[in-house]
């Protein structure tokens, strides 16, 4: 309870504090300060993620795979559909040719949704010899949370200055107001940017690809665990 009450004092003192420099100027002639503290619930962001549930953590992956395959064409063209099916989409694709042999090799960046992201790495180990396989997952969570907190304050203080506009009356109170909202909003589009960014990263699992064309392709290596089961 007292935490909530702390979170609710932050935001509402430098909003109150707006309405007292304002009225400060118009009896002592003194000019207002029409800033907002822009630490506003941010120190908080940190003790609110000890109650966030595993589901809603915002993890962004990436899966970077090398792959041998003896079907060069049939293999890229059905990643391609895949990912099309899966509603991801080739965001890079480069292909090349070796000059010591005529086998043919492309790189590619695939973004896959996050929950269909498993299904193509398996129709890709389908396709061909996976060769090297290495995943990362990071953990944005706190990031996220703490430039929502950044964007709400923001919002609350531009809704508190489009107020203190409405009964401006000097053109100097006019003009550090309207200085005050272009700042605050410019901030508010970087913030929107960055969200948009992390939900981007978040929902679609990022698939680096490398496939070589091949004769033979190389066996996968074997556990050490199978090797010795299978003696």
């Amino acid at each position: 309870m007292l935490k909530k009450v702390g979170v609710l004092l932050c935001v509402l003192l430098p909003v109150l504090g707006l309405f007292v420099g304002c009225n400060a100027e118009s009896s002592n002639g003194a000019k207002a300060d029409y800033s907002v503290n822009e630490s506003i619930s941010v120190e908080n962001v940190g003790l609110e993620l000890e109650s966030v549930a595993d589901s809603s953590r915002k993890l962004i992956r990436t899966v970077d795979v090398t792959v041998q395959t003896k079907e060069y064409d049939t293999f890229l063209e059905t990643v391609k559909e895949e990912t099309l099916l899966a509603g991801g989409y080739v965001e890079a694709l480069s292909e090349n040719a070796s000059t010591a042999r005529e086998y043919r090799y492309a790189t590619g960046t695939l973004r896959i949704p996050a929950m269909d992201a498993d299904g193509l790495l398996d129709t890709v180990a389908s396709l061909g010899t996976v060769t090297r396989q290495e995943e990362r997952v990071q953990d944005v969570t706190l990031r996220y949370v703490d430039t929502e907190a950044h964007l709400k304050a923001l919002r609350t203080e531009e809704e508190s200055l489009l107020r203190l506009l409405e009964t401006a009356v000097s053109v100097e109170d006019i003009i550090s107001i309207r200085d005050r909202l272009t700042q605050i909003r410019y901030e508010i589009e970087a913030y929107e940017s960055t969200l948009r960014t992390y939900d981007n990263q978040i929902a679609y699992c990022t698939v680096t690809l490398t496939v070589s064309e091949v004769e033979r392709e190389t066996p996968a290596e074997q556990s050490m665990w199978h090797e010795i089961g299978g003696n």
